[in-house]
């Protein structure tokens, strides 16, 4: 139920984000960091309270490998955000991602769905009309931003868009959005009561979500 810490958002300020140690969650960190600021110093700050070395912790946010140069604002978070750390004694900066892509892999198996990395437009196995409702992570894009990783929902791909637009309109409204368009393969989703199957999104599907009257333009 993360709530969102005073000061968030475009005014700046800080943020309380959580660090869950190896997957536990009776091994939890609350730290504050700034919005705009880089996660670098609070990723040293976290490792020092621990007696390790930044090496051996790998930071995993919604199945990405966090890293130290990115910031609160450019992931888009709110504050109550959890960070997976996965602390390990030795090697565990040996083969640059791969631990990380172990954290991903093992949260997998607890029951936790990790986005991929980018995202591929079509969306990746989409189901036919006879399969049963099945859990997939699509992406949206907000108003074509250029942020290294784009906000992941989870959804069934039997829901309707006009879930989706609810969940979306929800989760922005404190940040301006009043409205929401959407567009897949550079086309404008008109119909909401389509289901995400019908209208042939699939796992790891980017869509692009255009707010309060934005135009949607194409690279050509």
């Amino acid at each position: 139920s993360g709530a969102t810490v005073g000061g968030g958002g475009a005014g700046g300020g800080t943020i309380r984000v959580k660090f869950r140690v190896n997957g536990s969650s009776a091994d939890v960190e609350t730290l504050s960091v700034p919005f705009r600021g880089r996660f670098a110093p609070v990723m040293e700050r976290f490792a020092s309270k621990r007696n390790v070395g930044v090496d051996e912790c790998d930071f995993v946010f919604d199945g990405e490998a966090l890293r130290p140069n990115f910031t609160p604002e450019g992931l888009d978070l709110e504050g109550g955000e959890i960070v997976d750390v996965k602390l390990s004694t030795s090697g565990a900066a040996e083969a640059g991602g791969g631990v990380a892509r172990s954290a991903q892999a093992a949260r997998t198996k607890k029951g936790g769905v990790a986005s991929g990395k980018g995202g591929s437009a079509g969306g990746r196995d989409r189901a036919t009309s006879t399969s049963p409702p099945a859990k997939i992570i699509i992406q949206t894009n907000r108003n074509l931003n250029k942020n290294p990783r784009q906000k992941t929902w989870k959804v069934m791909d039997t829901d309707p868009l006009s879930h989706l637009k609810a969940e979306y309109e929800k989760y922005y409204k404190p940040k301006g959005c009043k409205t929401v368009k959407f567009y897949f393969r550079n086309s404008l989703l008109g119909d909401a009561s389509r289901t995400l199957r019908e209208l042939g999104i699939g796992d790891k599907a980017m869509v692009y979500a255009m707010e309060n009257g934005k135009v949607f333009v194409t690279g050509g």
